[in-house]
């Protein structure tokens, strides 16, 4: 599977990370994308590393097989738009390093508008790439260097930020262009501080700060900020500040952030580490009133000579190079060794920080280290082999996410492993209606439900709360609009917030579903968010499994077959995971599915609040199974919102009122969205009006038959119960075969797999119906009428 080696974090890099921030907050109180993935380069191709797919090993790596003209250089892993390495005088980039070949060029430092030096064969001496696709080059012009962002152009052309460069050797001028310093000694390794990392960084001020760090020719790191006409300040220059010995010089440069083990206060410490040319990684603390010293937190040839397994063995005899990278979501450091053929996977020791210690690998049992090869000769000649060379590392690259290849999961995949590498989410079944079959995937954890915990530090002035008109601020009325809760790593994909597609809309949570309530979860949640590549499209059905045990610690569980009369609390003791789309709308949204709404100030809106989730559970498999239709966010750890009013409503009908409105959700699936055209694209059209015609039919008599079934339950008699509810189950089981007889439209006429969307849509309402409402049915009937 192309997942670019995940990370799969442990529970000690878990704690470590979650203390990370400006307040003391709990484990278990701290909002974090926790995948990455990790791939290292020299100057003909790059490798994914393969760190915690301990059962694809060996080989301990694949190679991406990229063609390059002149010898790649500082290469940069970005979230979704792929991998961006310098290529001589061009920045290269492929969208899937998976897909090999030469990428495509985005724009070339010889170009007129930048004034470099272009008579030179390496007019850029280092890039770095922002979560959002902006590009930083270190540019030569005569003897000194300009720092410059590129930033892609605005859907119109125009340049919001910045001029525009000139169209190159037939490359189109994709960028606009901003100088940010000039006059910079030669700087050869750049950093982007952003995001959640900037929330933390303290560039000496003791204040967060975001920007650039560079790494020069006078072996200083110098700090960039992105205020317009800032002065650059240099952090710590030269060899003394260092610690260099006479013909030790600087190569690379990472940010490492860790906690400090502080309760109260600023628990992050910042850490610059430098990978020197003897295979030092040297250490310096950036904060206010840090002390002046470096210390030595890992040492490469010593490690070299300790007792591990395998022992290394030299595989290249050109002049060594060192290189680091660390992770902001795993807190791992990735160290490679050139000569060598190593990538090595550290962590920090403390806190407070003493310097960087092996990561063990849990798969091995002879205790080995986590320390992967790039070389690779497989001793079995009839073995089929499709990967194998000797690659020497010239540096690694660290970027959130990791890449799943749908075309994998026809079978079954998994998605995401816990620490001791099994399943924690698998996925089956997947038929695509496209060429295109890749996504990157994101996996977030304790997200907080802010309806039930107004005042947490994360939801406080994030406004991810919305009450529908005329509906009281109650937590049982309102939705989540978990946009304004994902980090950095996600919504810096998208171009825009709170706008519709191609934008990140609000993405809401119903009021029927929350976060768990219990003394563990709080009402935090996790989620997956999943970003397919442009064109790919989803058709029919597949199977997803959640073990809510592995991906959160605990669980509510998940029982099948209670018998009639059992009490509610046994029912809602149910891990529910719902799905939202950010790319097509959906029913039950506050404002319904108009495109328009009018406004508090009496003016028309664009509906914004139409892309609601749906629950997607389906049965019950170790312990949570169920059914999907297209990747995006998919909450889970959520459970129903059982509200019961002191002295009034006792929601004992709670699961009556669950399958009324899943009901009337599907009924408008099918009759707004699969069945009129044009509701997707222009060209969309998934079902025929025949087809349309014969399902709402059947569905209409469904729908009968489900209120008579419902309004039963107030009845003293259970035989009314079992004669109107057998007539609904009759009628809806032969809607459900009407559904699966209808096969796939096209990709053009169905791009959001609507047909597919109805088929999971019922399968859920029977699952619920079945497992849930009957069983719920106490006797002598519901003691509130159901709305």
């Amino acid at each position: 599977m192309t997942r670019f080696g995940i990370a799969a974090v442990s529970a000690a890099t878990v704690a470590l990370l979650a203390s990370l921030g400006g307040h003391a907050r709990a484990e278990t109180q701290v909002i974090q994308q926790v995948l990455d993935r990790v791939a290292v380069f020299n100057r003909g191709t790059a490798l994914e590393m393969k760190f915690d797919a301990a059962d694809e090993r060996p080989p301990d790596f694949a190679n991406f097989n990229l063609v390059e003209s002149a010898g790649l250089g500082s290469c940069q892993l970005n979230g979704s738009r792929g991998l961006y390495c310098l290529d001589g005088r061009d920045v290269r980039r492929w969208q899937d390093p998976a897909d090999g070949g030469p990428g495509q060029v985005e724009f070339s430092c010889a170009n007129s508008a930048l004034q470099l030096d272009a008579k030179r064969g390496d007019p850029c001496s280092a890039i770095a790439v922002a979560q959002n696709g902006d590009v930083w080059i270190s540019g030569r012009r005569g003897s000194a260097y300009q720092l410059i962002k590129l930033v892609r152009k605005d859907a119109d052309g125009a340049c919001s930020e910045g001029s525009t460069l000139s169209p190159t050797n037939g490359v189109p001028a994709r960028y606009c262009f901003r100088p940010y310093a000039s006059g910079r000694p030669l700087l050869y390794k750049l950093v982007v501080v952003e995001g959640e990392e900037a929330e933390r960084f303290d560039a000496g001020t003791g204040a967060p700060a975001g920007g650039v760090l560079g790494l020069d020719v006078r072996n200083a790191v110098t700090y960039f900020s992105t205020s317009p006409n800032a002065t650059p300040v240099d952090l710590v220059a030269g060899k003394t500040a260092w610690g260099l010995g006479t013909k030790e010089a600087l190569l690379d440069l990472a940010l490492l952030q860790v906690a400090n083990g502080e309760s109260t206060g600023d628990q992050t410490d910042n850490f610059l580490l430098a990978m020197s040319s003897t295979g030092r990684v040297l250490a310096r603390q950036t904060d206010q009133f840090a002390p002046a010293t470096t210390i030595e937190a890992f040492n490469v040839p010593d490690e070299r000579d300790a007792p591990t397994a395998p022992m290394p063995e030299q595989c290249d005899a050109s002049a060594q190079r060192y290189g680091i990278a660390a992770s902001a979501k795993s807190g791992r450091v990735y160290v490679t060794d050139r000569n060598y053929c190593q990538v090595m996977a550290l962590q920090p020791a403390g806190p407070p920080f003493m310097g960087l210690v092996n990561v063990p690998d849990d798969s091995s049992s002879l205790g080995a280290d986590l320390t992967l090869a790039t070389a690779y000769d497989n001793p079995d000649p009839d073995a089929p082999v499709t990967v194998s060379g000797t690659y020497p590392p010239d540096g690694a690259t660290v970027a959130p996410g990791i890449v799943i290849n749908l075309i994998e999961c026809v079978g079954s995949c998994t998605l995401i492993a816990n620490e001791m590498n099994e399943p924690a989410a698998s996925l089956f079944a997947v038929e695509l209606n496209s060429p295109e079959s890749r996504m990157v995937l994101y996996q977030v954890r304790n997200i907080p439900d802010c309806r039930y915990v107004p005042n947490d530090p994360d939801c406080v002035g994030k406004g991810a709360v919305f009450t529908p008109p005329g509906k009281p601020a109650i937590a049982a009325e309102q939705y989540l609009d978990v946009a304004r809760l994902l980090p950095p790593d996600i919504t810096s994909q998208f171009p825009a917030t709170d706008t519709p597609p191609p934008g990140l809309p609000p993405l809401l949570i119903s009021p029927q579903y929350r976060g768990q309530s219990s003394t563990t979860k709080n009402y935090r949640f996790g989620a997956i968010f999943a970003i397919p590549e442009p064109g790919v499209v989803f058709k029919n059905v597949f199977e997803l499994e959640f073990d809510i045990q592995k991906l959160a610690d605990s669980q509510l569980g998940c029982v099948l077959g209670y018998r009639p009369e059992t009490p509610l609390g046994d029912l809602l003791r149910w891990d529910v995971a719902t799905w939202v789309s950010e790319r097509y709308i959906a029913p039950g949204g506050p404002y319904g599915l108009a495109p328009q709404y009018e406004s508090a100030s009496g003016t028309m809106a664009p509906n914004k609040y139409r892309y609601v989730d749906t629950i997607i559970n389906t049965g019950c498999r170790n312990p949570l199974k169920s059914k999907g239709t297209g990747f995006s966010m998919i909450a889970y750890d959520l459970e129903i919102a059982y509200n019961p009013i002191p002295g009034g409503d006792d929601q004992d009908d709670i699961f009556a009122r669950l399958v009324a409105k899943l009901f009337q959700d599907l009924k408008l699936a099918q009759t707004e969205l699969a069945c009129p055209s044009g509701v997707d694209t222009a060209t969309s059209d998934p079902l025929s009006d025949s087809v349309c015609s014969s399902l709402g039919s059947t569905l209409l008599n469904a729908e009968d038959k489900l209120a008579k079934c419902i309004g039963a339950t107030r009845q003293p008699k259970t035989s009314a119960v079992d004669q109107n509810c057998q007539s609904f189950e009759t009628q809806f089981s032969a809607y459900r075969s009407q559904l699966a007889a209808i096969g796939p439209a096209s990709a053009t006429r169905d791009p959001a797999n609507r047909i597919g969307g109805l088929k999971a849509r019922s399968e859920t309402l029977w699952h619920v119906y079945v497992e849930r409402f009957l069983p719920s049915v106490p006797q002598g009937g519901f003691s509130q009428p159901t709305p």
